[in-house]
């Protein structure tokens, strides 16, 4: 494992993804990617240094070097990976649709196609 010599990372964060990142009650960052950075910094020798950053360009300006890396419960695309070079996944997560009890109206994922929900603008379940 390198030793980075205590240098600081600056970690880019939304601040608006909980349980990833978020503020918390008493105004400070908080959430796993705030963990997870933090204990990867302990291993690495490093000091973590949150700057907020909006999702909608989060990529490009990764790219640009604004910060050396973004935390915020990114999926891993084949178009992101064109902007940015991935770690290896760190953490795997499935995804599901949720309806009322007693709503028949989705009998099979089929029923759910021509259907608008909500969805983070930019996210890889946006479209």
């Amino acid at each position: 494992m390198p030793d980075l010599g205590g240098r600081e990372v600056v970690v880019a964060v939304e601040n608006q993804y909980p349980p990833f990142n978020f503020i918390d009650e008493n105004g400070e960052g908080a959430g796993w990617d705030y963990d997870a950075w933090r204990a990867i910094c302990e291993l690495l020798n490093c000091v973590a240094v949150f700057q907020q950053a909006a999702w909608d360009g989060i990529f490009e300006a990764q790219a640009a070097g604004e910060f050396d890396v973004a935390a915020d419960g990114i999926t891993i695309t084949e178009e992101r990976a064109q902007v940015v070079a991935f770690s290896d996944p760190y953490m795997a997560i499935g995804q599901l649709l949720l309806v009322g009890a007693g709503d028949d109206r989705f009998a099979s994922i089929r029923g759910v196609r021509r259907q608008r929900g909500p969805a983070r603008g930019g996210a890889d379940r946006h479209d």
